[in-house]
This record gives structure tokens, C-alpha cells and sequence, in this order.
């Protein structure tokens, strides 16, 4: 168990930083939960990456693209692809 001691720290202080915490933390939950989520198949993923589905294969395996999978399906979340294209820009 981690051991937390304070000096000098005003109760009111603390208080009003704790609750500034707690609520940016339910907001960030609250956006979350209202994103919404779209799953796309491998070759909606390809298409949309101009792919070849080996190459997504590739780019799955070596931890480039993250999937989620069901059963025997695999998805890819088109809101990490899209991020992911957007943090790779070369200029």
C-alpha cells in the first residue's frame, strides 16, 4: 500500500483539485462513450488504406494496425486507421 504524505497543503486547495480531476475524468469517460464506433471487415480496411490485404496482414502482425476480433472475424476500428494516417504525415 503507497503512503501519501502532505505539508502545508490547504484542505480547500485539495479539495478543489481532486474535484478538478474527478470531473476532467468523467468527461473524458463521457466522450468516449459517445464516439461512435465503426468496425470495418479486412477488405473494407484494405480499400480504404489502397491495400493489399498481405500487406494489412503484414501491417497486423508487426503491430502497425490494430485489430479486434470475434469468433473467427477480424476488425479493424476506422477510427484508428484514420488516426493512425494522421500521425504519420511526412511533411
Amino acid at each position: 500500500m503507497n503512503t501519501l504524505t502532505l505539508y502545508n497543503v490547504d484542505a480547500d486547495d485539495l479539495i478543489i483539485k481532486i474535484k478538478t480531476i474527478v470531473e476532467k475524468t468523467i468527461n473524458q469517460q463521457k466522450e468516449i462513450l459517445t464516439m461512435e464506433v465503426e468496425f470495418l471487415t479486412r477488405e473494407e480496411t484494405a480499400r480504404i488504406l489502397k491495400i493489399d490485404l498481405s500487406t494489412l496482414y503484414r501491417w497486423t502482425t508487426k503491430g502497425i494496425i490494430s485489430q479486434y476480433g470475434l469468433g473467427n472475424k477480424r476488425y479493424y476500428l476506422r477510427s484508428e486507421i484514420e488516426q493512425k494516417l494522421l500521425s504519420n504525415k511526412l511533411n
